[in-house]
């Protein structure tokens, strides 16, 4: 039973081990300088998404794999599908504040294989097509996507004020992916706090929405529609 024990303890070190030398860490930092109509919190959750992506495209083989892109859709939902289910141990290490203008300092770590893995899916998924998603549609702009205990927040910023007619170009939209890139269900959609009021919000009003997320989802996209009315 002893030596069992102790050969059992060894396995289980040795996988600890194996499974740690599986993982890189990356790190990214962004410095942004915001304007007079814009506030400390927008800033430095500009900040915070900006030093996320610098530290995945900071990343080699996400370098090689988007090198024949043209598409800028394309890599910022990329970018947004590693950091959604794919970044273990995401934080913030330092942010400082000298006058106007934020730094933010982030890092995680990410198992190469998968990552690896997930680019070459979704290049050849999405190569030569137009994105659906967008984080910007003149109504509202998406400041910052994260994943916290109770699912998936996205903080949003109203850029147009709207009426009953334009209500759709509100609505938050989330899609959800299993392991091998297939959509998967869950929130299809919502208006801020699940209401169609979210039109009556005031041009530079910032909200944020939580979306619950599915057991068997990988991996999220949180994207805006994009209509004219």
């Amino acid at each position: 039973m002893r030596k069992f024990l102790v050969h059992f303890i060894a396995i289980v070190i040795l996988i600890s081990s194996v499974e740690s030398a599986e993982k890189t860490k990356i790190t990214g930092e962004y410095s942004y300088t915001y304007g007079d109509n814009e506030s400390i919190i927008e800033a430095k959750n500009i900040c915070y998404s900006m030093a996320v992506r610098n530290a995945i495209e900071s990343y080699k083989t996400f370098v090689v794999a988007t090198s024949t892109v043209q598409d800028y859709k394309l890599i910022k939902d990329l970018i947004q599908t590693i950091s959604s289910g794919y970044i273990e141990d995401l934080k913030t290490v330092e942010q400082t504040m000298n006058g106007r203008t934020v730094y933010t300092k982030v890092e995680g770590y990410i198992v190469p294989a998968v990552i690896d893995n997930v680019l070459k899916r979704e290049v050849e998924r999405y190569k030569g097509k137009e994105p659906e998603g967008v984080d910007d549609n003149g109504y509202v702009k998406i400041l910052k996507v994260e994943r916290d205990r109770n699912g998936v927040k996205v903080v949003f910023k109203v850029l147009k004020s709207g009426s009953f007619m334009v209500g759709r170009n509100y609505k938050i939209m989330i899609d959800y992916y299993d392991n091998n890139g297939d959509p998967v269900g869950g929130d299809g959609k919502q208006f801020y706090g699940g209401s169609s009021l979210i039109y009556a919000l005031n041009p530079g009003e910032m909200r944020t929405v939580s979306f619950y997320i599915p057991e068997n989802a990988i991996s999220y996209r949180v994207w805006l529609l994009k209509l004219k009315i």
